[in-house]
């Protein structure tokens, strides 16, 4: 798979699955959204979508896909895989994924976030 948009993180669940970049599009599925519009188009679709907020209130929605190294995997961005607290890694078969700090920044946003179609979510 080609460079789709930004490496925002990485999926990894340790020696046999090294770890695979998170890319977010860098043309949004849509934008110019309010936040409840926002949600509600992002959790239509599988996996997780990253949401971004800027300073006027106006969310984007870009896509998120897991870059495959050796074959297709075909993984998704799943909420519960986040490791919270990168900082005392965790079991990365339980919380393999892990997002960068500075999302929001990375698309000139003020916030970002996830959510998925059972409407989990989480503030990065």
């Amino acid at each position: 798979m080609g460079n789709i948009g930004k490496r925002i993180g990485a999926h990894d669940t340790g020696f046999w699955d090294k770890e695979n970049p998170i890319q977010a599009e860098k043309k949004p599925i849509a934008s110019n959204l309010g936040v409840n519009e926002a949600l509600a188009k992002a959790k239509s679709h599988k996996g997780a979508e990253l949401i971004v907020v800027n300073d006027q209130g106006k969310a984007s929605i870009h896509s998120l896909s897991v870059e495959d190294s050796f074959w297709n995997e075909n993984k998704q961005v799943l909420i519960s895989e986040l490791d919270r607290n990168p900082a005392e890694k965790m079991d990365s078969g339980k919380t393999p994924l892990a997002i960068d700090n500075n999302v929001a920044k990375a698309f000139q946003g003020q916030g970002a976030f996830l959510v998925d179609e059972k409407n989990n979510s989480t503030y990065l």
